[in-house]
């Protein structure tokens, strides 16, 4: 929506600008983003250079680059009486031009070079319009609209610059050694929840794991966050002599006296291995927890610190 205090109404004609509103200093800016694919833009407005005018420029800049130029002479040349000054008549151009152009985004800058105040002006009808890439490409070069320069998902640059749809074998012939394919499409790693299988291809993992190397439920090399890895495989609960590692997302061991714990330390068992030992036929089991939650040798037997018995501090015969 335009600003009213920006438009002029002289004679017949209503626009944008005007004496007073465009002049000296005067520039008009848009912002273009998330333009659909194309390769060359056409722009065509009407210009209205009003009362003096000195060998000065209307110039259109795209991208900071001066793409258009205009010049104009004291308005006493033009056809007719638009504005205001008597004396000087005023001219209306058509401005209609066409540039290369294949980015997403565009800044747009209408301005004059006038160097005082006694010139103003003004456009009305202004058309910007896209030539559009073929539809087969992502993204086309300044030369044509079938000049491709890269290619949806399904389908890969052929050597003409045309894309052409995607088969198991033609895909990755045009990868690079060091990409993988997914859906037919080079890319440098495959995502989370897939691995590189056969071709360099990218093959979904079991749906219990969150990254693997195969697509066995057993060899998961993480876990989704309600689950923990354990030689290889997620689980919910972690077995005897694990605990969960929340940071890791693994089953960790526990220190190697407990039978259950909630961390790797001596002091963080729940409960103990108590492995029965049996000596001269009379079995009975070697380590018990103490409240600190640490697991020690019943009395008269020792810990060898590598094993998960006790042993006699004397032979028992």
């Amino acid at each position: 929506m335009t600003n009213n205090s920006l438009v002029s109404t002289c004679s017949i004609f209503t626009f944008l600008g005007g004496i007073g509103i465009f002049g000296q200093g005067s520039k008009l800016t848009k912002e273009y983003s998330n333009l659909t694919h194309h390769f060359r833009i056409r722009i065509s407005f009407f210009f209205i250079p009003i009362d003096q005018w000195t060998n000065n420029n209307l110039l259109v800049l795209i991208d900071s680059i001066t793409i258009f130029m205009m010049s104009f002479n004291d308005s006493n040349v033009g056809n007719y009486l638009i504005c205001d000054d008597n004396e000087y008549n005023d001219t209306i151009s058509p401005i209609d031009f066409v540039f290369l152009h294949n980015n997403s985004n565009m800044n747009v800058q209408i301005l004059t070079d006038l160097d005082s105040n006694l010139g103003s002006w003004g456009i009305f009808n202004l058309s910007i319009s896209l030539h559009l890439c073929d539809q087969s490409c992502v993204l086309c070069s300044s030369f044509g609209q079938y000049e491709c320069l890269s290619c949806p998902i399904g389908y890969y640059l052929k050597t003409d610059n045309s894309c052409q749809i995607c088969n198991i074998t033609t895909c990755p012939m045009h990868c690079n050694n060091t990409q993988v394919i997914f859906d037919y499409t080079c890319i440098d790693n495959c995502s989370e929840h897939y691995f590189v299988g056969k071709n360099r291809t990218c093959l979904e993992c079991d749906d219990s794991c969150k990254t693997c190397n195969d697509e066995s439920n057993k060899n998961c090399l993480s876990c989704p966050n309600i689950t923990f890895l354990f030689e290889g495989t997620c689980a919910e609960e972690c077995p005897e002599q694990t605990y969960k590692n929340l940071e890791e997302r693994t089953c960790s061991p526990c220190h190697y006296t407990c039978n259950s714990c909630v961390g790797p330390f001596l002091n963080e068992c729940t409960s103990c291995e108590n492995k029965t030992r049996t000596f001269t036929n009379i079995s009975f089991n070697s380590l018990f927890l103490c409240n600190t939650g640490t697991c020690a040798c019943n009395t008269g037997f020792y810990d060898d610190g590598v094993s998960l018995y006790c042993f006699s501090k004397s032979k028992i015969l």
